[in-house]
């Protein structure tokens, strides 16, 4: 396993250990069931951009509200803007994802030295 994908399994892996941890009441029960499902929607996502080579998932931020899968943040190509939504839409649970992933070229390594 590559070194760059060990922070963000370990930060999803805590998260989640911290949405399984946490105890519901009986009061607004229903409001709890839907952050947990979110919560859980956007956990699943941001893992499986993190582990798809198209994508850099850890340069994309993820939200979810109701079902719905808010993707932002930037990337290199259209291909990889194509790519995680398609990753989102494929996750159970998703309803909808609206992709606001900026393309943006990567810079030009090959840069005129000063004389």
């Amino acid at each position: 396993m590559k070194a760059h994908y060990l922070i963000p399994l370990c930060a999803v892996l805590i998260l989640g250990t911290m949405l399984i941890a946490t105890p519901t009441t009986a009061a607004g029960m229903a409001d709890e069931k839907t952050l947990i499902n979110d919560s859980w929607l956007t956990l699943k996502t941001k893992i499986a951009l993190a582990f798809d080579v198209r994508v850099k998932g850890w340069q994309i931020d993820v939200e979810t509200m109701e079902g719905v899968v808010m993707l932002r943040g930037k990337v290199d190509s259209g291909a990889a803007k194509h790519a995680a939504e398609s990753i989102a839409k494929m996750l159970d649970g998703v309803n909808m994802v609206k992709n606001d992933l900026e393309v943006i070229a990567p810079r030009d390594i090959m840069t005129k030295a000063p004389k």
